[in-house]
């Protein structure tokens, strides 16, 4: 199963549902809407070869794919003292993040590619981080696409949208708690 997730949410349902290895490297990320819509119209010709690794002055670290996808690595955190990588809940700290994170983008785009299985696009976030919540005329750009491949978590049903599946989003304040609630109603909703 290919899971592109917006936000975490796809890191927990591969970790705690499906327990495999993660099937490509949208995994433990943030990614803005306009970039999944990207993904969306133009998943079978994007070249994931062509990418670049940036970083913010805060040394947050993006990957950004054929200049219009842009994954942001949420959980990849670097630590100027950190001689030896660790983790901390599903944080992984590194004096070398960057090597890491491309390291795992290489490894999870190869085997993507390689299994070269249909994603599901899923829209969902259990907490509230402003930039994965849709918006009503963003829930009607991605029903207008008439794709039956796209999951979106939502604060409210639209029965008007009925190109996409919706499920109600488990709005929370625990920064890990809501992900995982989520992930797993997800997969028993649209992914058993």
């Amino acid at each position: 199963m290919n899971i592109i997730c917006n936000s975490c949410v796809g890191g927990f349902i591969y970790k705690n549902e499906l327990k495999c290895s993660f099937k490509n490297p949208f995994i433990w990320n943030i990614i803005d809407f306009n970039s999944m819509l990207y993904l969306i119209k133009n998943y079978e010709k994007i070249n994931f070869n062509d990418y670049e690794l940036i970083k913010d002055k805060k040394w947050n670290f993006s990957i950004i794919i054929e200049k219009n996808i842009r994954i942001q690595y949420i959980h990849y955190k670097f630590d100027a003292k950190a001689n030896k990588p660790y983790t901390k809940d599903i944080d992984y700290y590194s004096n070398k993040i960057w090597e890491y994170i491309v390291q795992k983008f290489e490894e999870r785009k190869n085997r993507m590619l390689k299994e070269n299985v249909k994603p599901y696009f899923l829209f969902a976030n259990g907490w509230n981080l402003p930039e994965t919540i849709l918006t009503y005329n963003q829930l009607k750009m991605l029903n207008d696409l008439k794709k039956d491949n796209i999951i979106c978590a939502v604060d409210k049903i639209y029965p008007e949208f009925t190109n996409i599946k919706q499920t109600l989003r488990n709005s929370g304040t625990a920064k890990y708690g809501a992900n995982p609630r989520l992930a797993k109603k997800i997969y028993n909703e649209f992914l058993k």
